[in-house]
This record gives structure tokens, sequence and C-alpha cells, in this order.
């Protein structure tokens, strides 16, 4: 779920470089708002089912998550006040690498677990 995540974020990216309009990124972040909560959704999901497995990483999974959760929140009201095509660029440029960060950090914890 991780790398479908980078995935997406990759494609949030790729769609603020080739935007030419303020209503192109508005379109775009509705679109990625929806995969993304549907994937932050899955990833709950299975943390959930994830009983079995020991380790402080799944603390850090549930941290991240809702962290990913917070900035998505963020990262919508943010593109809600962009009233330029630079803004609006330089806001995804800093979400999505804020989200890098934070799904790195849910590798590293998925590392640290043991599941049985």
């Amino acid at each position: 779920m991780v790398d479908e995540a980078r995935l997406e974020n990759d494609a949030h990216r790729a769609a603020a470089d080739a935007a030419s309009s303020v209503a192109q990124m508005r379109d775009e972040m509705g679109r990625h708002q929806a995969e993304m909560g549907d994937m932050m959704g899955g990833m709950g999901t299975a943390m959930d089912g994830m009983s079995h497995c020991t380790g402080a990483g799944m603390q850090d999974l549930r941290d991240m998550h809702a962290g990913m959760r917070d900035e998505m929140g963020d990262h919508a009201a943010a593109m809600d006040q962009t009233a330029t095509l630079d803004a609006a660029i330089t806001e995804v440029l800093r979400h999505t690498g804020a989200m890098e960060d934070m799904l790195g950090g849910m590798d590293e914890a998925s590392e640290s677990m043991g599941c049985m």
C-alpha cells in the first residue's frame, strides 16, 4: 500500500507540473483526495487486521497514518486558498515532499515489526 501511495504522490506531482491553470489544479486536487482517501482507508483496515504483529512499529505506523490524514486536510485547505498556478504548484511540491517523508517512515516502521 505504501508503494501505491507513492505512485499516487508521484501522479499528483506530475499533474501539477503539467497544469496550465488553477482550475486544472482544483480538479486534480479532487482526484487526488479521492485516490488518497481510498488508499488511506485501506491502510487503516489493513492495520486493524495486524493484531498479530509485535514491536513498536505498529504504533509508529498508526501515528504516521494519522499524520498523513492531517497532511491531506492541510493540503486541501491550502489548495482552496491558492489564487495562482505558481502557488498551487508550490503547495503540491510541499505536500508531496511531506507525504514522501511519511511514506518512508512507514517503510521503516514496517521493517521493525515482527508479524507471525
